[in-house]
């Protein structure tokens, strides 16, 4: 069979908030999605749509689910994201860079970093024709500071909320996490 299912934004629970479960009379899957971006300067905004249909056997009624975000992010005191072509090699496609730490910007040369602030909100709907997998809303708010080049230090706010559930017997779900994150990347 079929299921789909999805985690919260927080990454820190062991279970999905929303799942379809098994659907066994799934015969087919079409899925058409949505993306969109745009920056001016430090600000960027994106967002993302997709729509599933589940096509099943024994004349079954198609269901159809559906999901997708809007983010928006600013650089408070640098130069926003490059949009470039990546990889150099091969299939080549449109990505947005990361922060750039000015070398005066840098705390190892007396700087203070470069900050971004940014917020998102995302939604899935798994509930359609008997099937209740639930349907989850989030907000997130982050602050992420560079430091220096290759170093992020990532400081998040995310409110779930989910109703109903079937992984919780159908109760809602209100969920407020705080994450926190030091990272290094190449």
């Amino acid at each position: 069979g079929l299921s789909l299912s999805s985690r919260s934004e927080a990454f820190l629970y062991q279970r999905n908030f929303v799942d379809t479960g098994d659907i066994r009379d799934a015969s087919g899957v079409r899925r058409i999605g949505l993306e969109a971006a745009y920056r001016d300067g430090a600000f960027l905004v994106q967002a993302e749509y997709i729509h599933t249909e589940v096509e099943r056997f024994g004349g079954a009624r198609t269901v159809g689910f559906q999901g997708g975000y809007v983010q928006a992010s600013v650089i408070l005191n640098g130069k926003g994201r490059a949009y470039k072509l990546a990889p150099d090699y091969g299939a080549t496609y449109a990505v947005f860079s990361g922060v750039q730490v000015a070398e005066a910007d840098r705390v190892s040369r007396g700087g203070i970093g470069v900050f971004e602030f940014g917020t998102r909100f995302s939604a899935i709907d798994l509930d359609d024709a008997g099937i209740r997998g639930g349907i989850e809303r989030d907000v997130t708010v982050g602050l992420n500071w560079y430091p220096d080049r290759n170093i992020r230090v990532v400081a998040d706010y995310v409110r779930s909320h989910t109703s109903p559930s079937a992984v919780q017997g159908g109760r809602t779900i209100d969920a407020d996490s705080f994450i926190g994150r030091f990272q290094l990347y190449w």
